[in-house]
């Protein structure tokens, strides 16, 4: 098996294409839980569409030093938007001649979605970054001298 797939990676706030590759179903899960996060144990399948989902580490906020994915967490169904540590993977999803729904490449379409996410993060970085160059001392205000 191989197949593309979306890494958005949670450390430099990047987005790429990735491979996930695997002879068995078993390897092809070592491939993704080694490109979400090196302890990945079990990662938690999120519906995007019906033919496309998002690979997230189950047990990511529980980690020690937890980085969220601000791309991520935007893109996780349901509002407010639930924090996804780690790194995430977007995937296609088909069905086999069996019926069993597998992986597969990632629909280009999802890039969009991906994009719009992306500039939704950026615009809320430049608002707080405007939110702190207008009260610049708003964090210590109200604090005296206690020497």
């Amino acid at each position: 098996m191989k197949y593309a797939a979306i890494l958005l990676d949670a450390h430099d706030v990047s987005i790429s294409v990735t491979e996930i590759t695997g002879d068995t179903p078993h390897d092809e899960n070592d491939c993704i839980r080694s490109k979400i996060d090196d302890d990945c144990e079990l990662y938690e399948v999120v519906r995007l569409g019906s033919n496309v989902c998002m690979l997230v580490d189950e047990e990511g906020l529980l980690k020690r030093e937890p980085i969220v994915n601000p791309i991520a967490s935007i893109m996780y169904p349901g509002f407010p938007p639930s924090p996804i540590a780690g790194n995430a993977l977007i995937v296609g999803m088909t069905r086999d001649e069996d019926g069993e729904e597998i992986f597969t490449d990632a629909p280009a379409w999802i890039m969009y979605e991906v994009l719009s996410a992306l500039h939704t993060f950026m615009n809320e970085l430049k608002a707080a970054d405007a939110d702190s160059d207008k009260n610049p001392g708003a964090q210590g205000e109200g604090q005296e001298n206690q020497s």
